[in-house]
């Protein structure tokens, strides 16, 4: 009676360590077919196994897909027209809104990358807006970016010392030139090093006059890429 109750509990045993080898099992092939092939492939798998093509079709018209990923967009230029590209899954429709309008559709290529050429802006403000849409007319998400449209030049003031203003002798030789400009992330330099601006917008350039008229080239970018230039000469006689 015990050696038939040992085999019996071997026969078990065997039967057993085969479930937990095939649950081992269909557990690789789950992980490599979520790494490979994505959550849709799986579900479609899933629902043969399960004999369920409704589940199937219905999961594959509800799901959204990846929301478009921008390139680098300036926050503000001087420029009417801009380039917009990205990327989004392979072989996707691409919707992009400009201020609340549709403008213009493209599709993604194998890799994924779309681009809108000469993108042209209308406004101050800017709001771009993009979607991938796929095959099902299902949306993603929505991308959103801002640019500021600003071609307002820079505006520069020297405060100290007067223009043409002479200078004499040795202890007047090292020159302190003192400006202002009206954004205070503008850049500035003078002759091109630069000067450093102020959480007012102030700046101070100091240097050595050399004997006769001294030029400098004050120049100012803002963030936009606009730009102004200024040319100030002062005299020094040793």
């Amino acid at each position: 009676m015990s050696r038939r109750l040992s085999r019996l509990e071997r026969h078990r045993r065997k039967q057993s360590n085969r479930q937990a080898v095939l649950y081992i099992f269909l557990s690789i092939v789950f992980v490599a077919g979520l790494i490979k092939w994505g959550i849709p492939a799986l579900i479609s798998i899933a629902s043969v196994w399960s004999g369920d093509e409704e589940m199937t079709q219905e999961a594959q018209t509800t799901l959204k897909p990846q929301a478009p990923v921008l390139d680098p967009l300036p926050e503000a230029t001087y420029s009417a027209s801009i380039k917009v590209s990205g990327y989004s899954l392979g072989d996707m429709r691409v919707r992009l809104q400009l201020n609340g309008m549709d403008l213009d559709e493209k599709r993604t290529d194998n890799d994924g990358r779309f681009e809108f050429s000469n993108v042209s802006l209308s406004n101050d403000e800017n709001r771009i807006e993009l979607k991938t849409v796929d095959d099902q007319d299902n949306e993603s998400d929505t991308t959103v970016a801002t640019v500021v449209l600003d071609t307002s030049k820079p505006v520069v003031e020297i405060t100290s010392p007067d223009e043409e203003h002479q200078f004499y002798g040795l202890d007047q030789k090292n020159l302190e030139i003192q400006g202002k400009v009206d954004e205070p992330e503008d850049r500035v330099t003078v002759n091109d090093n630069f000067a450093q601006v102020d959480s007012e917008g102030n700046f101070v350039y100091r240097t050595v006059m050399s004997e006769g008229a001294n030029d400098y080239v004050i120049k100012v970018v803002d963030n936009a890429g606009n730009v102004t230039e200024r040319l100030f000469r002062v005299f020094y006689t040793p």
